[in-house]
């Protein structure tokens, strides 16, 4: 069969061959950012207490040379001030993986957040609307910059939260 540019057929090879030739003849490093922040909706209830730890180990970047790897056990103990509200501290204990430095593991508290989330609208049944939430947060330079431990600033963020469920057990 002739080559016909008109022909539907060709155009779709045209897509799916296209975008696998440019990958395999280009040659530039994959670049990314740092994932978005995650949180739910929910709060700690008025005068309850809640803890969470996570542990994040990361490689890192050859620009951070002669720091080659990074865990982060971070901790985080929230508590239910008032209704809808709670306020939180997140404390990290980083320990960076040195090359060829002394030392060849600095370890210690990294920097501090204090946070306050609001959860102005829970979700309701047969409506359309999300859960919605807002949080504050403060990042105290509490790490040791010359250990990289911290970063010798303050910081502060905020972000909005929003969740809706798409049956009764997912959110």
């Amino acid at each position: 069969m002739p080559w016909d540019s008109n022909h539907p057929l060709n155009h779709r090879w045209l897509f799916l061959i296209l975008p696998l030739v440019v990958t395999l003849f280009l040659d530039y490093p994959a670049r990314g950012q740092t994932p978005f922040y995650t949180d739910d909706a929910d709060v700690t209830p008025r005068g309850h207490f809640h803890f969470e730890f996570s542990n994040e180990f990361d490689w890192l970047q050859r620009t951070s040379l002669p720091s080659l790897r990074q865990n982060t056990a971070d901790f985080q103990l929230a508590y239910g001030l008032a209704k809808n509200l709670e306020v939180s501290i997140e404390s990290p204990w980083l320990t960076i993986s040195n090359e060829g430095t002394i030392p060849l593991a600095p370890s210690g508290i990294g920097d501090t957040n204090l946070s306050a989330k609001y959860n102005f609208l829970r979700e309701r049944e047969k409506s359309r609307l999300p859960a919605m939430t807002i949080n504050f947060n403060i990042e105290f330079p509490t790490g040791d910059v010359k250990r990289q431990l911290g970063s010798g600033l303050a910081d502060f963020y905020a972000n909005g939260i929003l969740q809706k469920s798409l049956s009764p057990k997912t959110k």
